[in-house]
């Protein structure tokens, strides 16, 4: 039961005359909103855990980070989202570029067993501060499987 979805096209075949297309989408639309209540779910599981987490993308660029990640390095939000990682975070004066470069073998072979599945370093505070922190890293997939990024 339930709501039927369509997707309907309008083309004009002359003196008038509309040609109306209909495509029962009702099961892409179901699954979007599937996908749209899990990311939902997964998102407040990491806002409200008590540990720091984030998520890059496959160029190492922050696509979540939460409260906890932020109070521990005292940068706000707007400020970290869509930025390079390892350049903010990394210590050291090749503004994270060895470490940018693991994580992109990492990526590149796309098979989370290539990844560490507990990682130790240190990141920096927004105050220069270096933070000693342990990671449980997952490989994170597009709904077509291929490799979309890591979250820690």
């Amino acid at each position: 039961a339930g709501r039927t979805w369509y997707s309907a096209t309008a083309s004009p075949v002359g003196d008038g005359t509309v040609l109306w297309v209909a495509r029962d989408v009702t099961a892409l639309r179901r699954t979007a909103d599937a996908l749209r209540e899990s990311e939902a779910h997964f998102r407040g599981i990491l806002e409200t855990v008590r540990a720091a987490a984030v998520c890059l993308d496959t160029r190492g660029r922050v696509t979540f980070i939460n409260d906890a990640f932020l109070a521990l390095t005292g940068w706000a939000r707007a400020e970290v989202l869509g930025t390079d990682y390892f350049a903010r975070f990394v210590p050291g004066g090749d503004g994270g570029d060895a470490a940018r470069e693991v994580f992109r073998a990492f990526v590149a072979a796309g098979d989370p067993a290539a990844m560490p599945a507990h990682y130790e370093n240190e990141v920096l505070t927004r105050d220069g501060r270096r933070v000693r922190v342990a990671w449980d890293n997952t490989v994170l997939r597009d709904p077509t499987g291929a490799v979309a990024g890591t979250a820690s």
